[in-house]
């Protein structure tokens, strides 16, 4: 029996993959749906995406167009006003500058790249018109950040570099998105401790204020109670 896997929930750490020219043994998802969302990447600051693909069945649907859509998400936030104050200032922004992109596929396996400007979420998307659950097709998909290595190729013929002023370019770039990725976790963990702040004093005044509620409607309700035996015996 086919089966489709989950939708797979990315937290795309910029400093992970700077290997990303391999793209075999990519994770197949059986696409039972004509606009099949299969991956979220949370992207923490601006950086350069490479989605590399492999779609084995494309052969057997020569006459059939592939797309590749990704589309910006932006979270409203997580229901604590000051926190998502900054939130939705932050994201401003990177409304702004992120566009949605529909690349067509024309081979079976490569890669799209997407400048992001983060922070951002996004969704990324398979479009083919053919999927089904009765007529299921695979694909893989892998998210890396940064330059591949035919970059640096370039950088090195270009300017004459030699194989150590290479490695020290590279270097840079992995402590540039180091940098930005620590400087996310720094946002949200600030966020969490506003949020935690703001749940504090709510549970440290509610009580309060319930006691008061309570005292206050049994003083009312015996007032009433005894001004109305005082009619009642005279």
């Amino acid at each position: 029996m086919l089966y489709s896997i989950p939708s797979l929930s990315l937290f795309l750490l910029l400093l992970t993959s700077h290997h990303p020219h391999q793209t075999h043994a990519l994770p197949h998802t059986l696409i039972e749906h004509s606009n099949h969302c299969t991956t979220h990447v949370e992207v923490p600051a601006d950086t350069l995406l490479n989605i590399y693909y492999e779609a084995p069945d494309m052969k057997l649907h020569e006459h059939e167009k592939y797309s590749l859509v990704i589309t910006p998400s932006y979270d409203t936030g997580s229901g604590n006003r000051k926190a998502d104050r900054k939130h939705r200032q932050r994201h401003a922004s990177a409304a702004k500058k992120n566009k949605r992109l529909v690349q067509p596929l024309n081979t079976p396996t490569g890669n799209v790249q997407y400048e992001a400007f983060g922070p951002i979420t996004l969704n990324v998307c398979v479009r083919f018109r053919g999927a089904s659950a009765s007529n299921p097709i695979r694909f893989g998909l892998r998210v890396a950040s940064g330059r591949d290595s035919a970059y640096y190729k370039e950088k090195a013929v270009d300017g004459h570099l030699t194989s150590l002023q290479v490695q020290l370019m590279k270097g840079v770039d992995d402590i540039e998105d180091m940098i930005k990725v620590s400087e996310f976790t720094r946002r949200v963990e600030q966020d969490f401790y506003d949020h935690n702040l703001s749940v504090y004093s709510a549970s440290q005044w509610w009580p309060m204020i319930q006691t008061c509620v309570i005292l206050g409607t049994g003083v009312t309700t015996m007032l009433h109670m005894v001004s109305f035996f005082n009619k009642r015996v005279f």
